[in-house]
């Protein structure tokens, strides 16, 4: 689920900021640097934060690293790439992007997750099993 929703947030981000910034020729190759800045991302949480189980859908510190390696990569692509013309509305204007697309699912899905009702049966479970593997209970969260 963190992959698809992950890349899907970043190429809204990028149409988003492309349309924002009045560069919609530049959407294709942003949504590249999106990806490439990504993965960054997705490791950095993962190496920091494996002890306490793979669990990349959370907003919170898991999900926050991914926003804000993924940002940060993403500015340092931009500016090899692009320049640094019009720098500062750029990093403004991806940076809110990001915390709203990237960070937003999360914050829903854990809203969601919270009331345990409407997680599907098969997430219940997968998340049970990864809290056992890392000897934290359920309740403990």
């Amino acid at each position: 689920m963190v992959v698809p929703a992950d890349l899907l947030a970043v190429v809204l981000v990028a149409v988003f900021g492309a349309a924002s910034q009045r560069a919609g020729g530049q959407a294709p190759a942003w949504v590249l640097q999106g990806v490439a800045s990504l993965v960054p991302g997705w490791l950095a949480a993962w190496a920091l934060r494996r002890r306490g189980g793979d669990h990349l859908e959370l907003a919170w510190p898991d999900g926050a690293l991914v926003v804000g390696v993924t940002a940060l990569t993403w500015t340092v692509l931009h500016v090899l790439l692009d320049g640094l013309t019009g720098l500062g509305s750029w990093v403004a204007v991806t940076s809110v992007f990001l915390v709203v697309f990237l960070g937003g699912w999360r914050w829903l899905y854990g809203f969601v997750r919270a009331h345990d009702s409407l997680t599907p049966r098969g997430v219940a479970r997968r998340i049970a099993a990864q809290d056992a593997e890392a000897g934290e209970p359920r309740a403990a969260r």
